[in-house]
């Protein structure tokens, strides 16, 4: 998937991507900030790495409105083909634990 910068931690998604897996289409023009919920791991996991695709999907499912839920599983199913199974689940814990940390201090 192209991207271009915007600022440091936002890019945008240059062209249509179908996503075959689950039938939807990510548009020209959505915006990610791949792992930014993860920039502790950069050391371990890049952001702009294998699991690239997998973060741009998941920001795109957020964003849309869809269930937190649904969107962690599928950066899960993409994670697991992409990258190692521990770096695999190490990410996916990390975004959940980042959530549920945000999520109480914006209570």
């Amino acid at each position: 998937i192209k991207l271009k910068p915007l600022t440091d931690t936002n890019f945008e998604v240059l062209e249509d991507c179908y996503v075959l897996d689950f039938d939807f289409t990510i548009a020209a023009g959505s915006v990610t900030d791949l792992t930014t919920g993860l920039r502790g791991l950069w050391w371990l996991i890049p952001p702009h790495g294998a699991s690239k695709s997998a973060s741009i999907v998941h920001d795109f499912l957020i964003r849309n409105d869809y269930e937190r839920d649904y969107a962690d599983c599928v950066f899960l199913f993409y994670l697991l083909q992409a990258v190692p199974k521990w770096q695999a689940y190490l990410m996916f814990w990390s975004i959940q634990t980042f959530t549920k940390i945000r999520n109480k201090i914006e209570k």
